[in-house]
């Protein structure tokens, strides 16, 4: 379960996911879960070619989910970030 400290305010913050759902504050002041493989994606390539980051976007909000790699093979994957 993701907790009201995990909300989307406006500012910058790493959100609590829950299998990846991201949370979107609605106009009302609620929250929307929002599956990011729902979103429209922008993937940025390393130089070497492996992937670097994916960014997701509602129109309002856009959050990044940064890899991590260690001799070429992925090591860590972050929580998603609202940007």
């Amino acid at each position: 379960m993701i907790s009201a400290r995990d909300r989307v305010t406006g500012e910058p913050k790493t959100l609590a996911s829950y299998d990846d759902v991201l949370l979107v504050q609605t106009a009302g002041g609620g929250d929307l879960p929002v599956d990011p493989d729902t979103l429209p994606m922008v993937f940025n390539w390393n130089v070497d070619g492996t992937l670097n980051y994916v960014e997701v976007t509602d129109g309002v909000t856009t959050w990044r989910q940064t890899y991590g790699y260690t001799s070429g093979a992925v090591t860590s994957i972050s929580a998603w970030v609202a940007q």
